[in-house]
């Protein structure tokens, strides 16, 4: 795609008690760029990532980007998580050996492959989806809290694997 993966034009939102939670927002990323939104809880970061994937709609303003736009996303929420990995794999249609490379390099237990995520912790499911979504080709990435439930030397693993990368990343 283009340079510019996204533009924000005078975009505002809000939810229903009327005061917004975006006014007259701009904005332009640019493909390569790392962008971290941060804010207290409740300052409308999800919301945000939620208007750049077209899951909410904006009060007024604009959100343009190329046609051909690939996005891969890492929720925030993790109670839905179900399957083994290899379901997982299949499911998203992501290349077996690179998705698994990742697990491993998140020190994911290899006897963890044959079982549904719904018995993991919490970590264990973030770094199956956050894996699956470094596994997927995109121009951009939109990850909602990719960090949480993650234990540091992961964390480390994870900003060494993306420092090796030009990923346009919002996180």
């Amino acid at each position: 795609p283009a340079r510019t993966l996204l533009t924000l034009h005078s975009l505002r939102f809000g939810y229903d008690d009327g005061k917004p939670l975006f006014d007259n927002l701009n904005f332009a990323l640019q493909q390569g760029e790392r962008v971290a939104v941060t804010g207290a809880n409740g300052t409308g970061k999800s919301t945000l990532l939620k208007l750049l994937l077209g899951q909410l709609v904006p009060a007024s303003g604009s959100i343009t980007g190329p046609r051909d736009l690939v996005v891969s996303t890492l929720p925030q929420a993790l109670e839905h998580v179900a399957g083994t990995p290899w379901e997982v794999a299949a499911r998203e249609g992501l290349e077996t050996d690179f998705f698994f490379m990742l697990l491993r390099k998140f020190d994911f237990p290899r006897e963890a492959f044959d079982r549904d995520a719904s018995g993991f912790s919490m970590g264990q499911r973030k770094k199956m989806l956050l894996a699956a979504s470094m596994a997927r080709p995109a121009h951009l990435y939109l990850w909602d809290e990719p960090l949480n439930y993650i234990d540091l030397e992961s964390r480390e693993q994870i900003e060494d694997m993306l420092a090796q990368t030009n990923a346009t990343l919002v996180f």
